[in-house]
């Protein structure tokens, strides 16, 4: 999983640093999560999904097929600018509350086709 993550974060043109400012995480974490010695939580997991424009089935090896996802980098990027000036705005607890609602709400729908 981690090789990975270091190289969908090359592939993008981040460096480590501007990758953790927008993740929202310190560079050490980063480096950490990138070399398998700390987990991602599930919103940062959907956060790194949306940003490098892949599945978490990619990131954790269960396909090799990296899948984009249906939205364009720029438009990923506004919705990921939104959901850190949420974070901003009303704290963690809430901004964990809304992924965990998104993504319930994604799979219901997935589940559904």
């Amino acid at each position: 999983m981690m090789n990975r993550l270091n190289n969908l974060r090359e592939l993008k043109g981040l460096s480590l640093k501007d990758a953790a400012t927008l993740f929202g995480m310190h560079p050490k974490r980063l480096e950490k999560v990138e070399k398998g010695k700390v987990m991602l939580s599930q919103s940062e997991l959907i956060k790194f999904c949306a940003v490098y424009g892949t599945s978490s089935d990619y990131i954790f090896y269960l396909t090799d097929e990296p899948r984009s996802v249906e939205y364009q980098s720029h438009d990923v990027m506004i919705i990921v600018k939104h959901l850190l000036e949420y974070r901003q705005k009303h704290g963690d607890a809430k901004f964990e509350k809304l992924l965990d609602a998104t993504l319930n709400d994604d799979l219901d729908r997935f589940s559904k086709q």
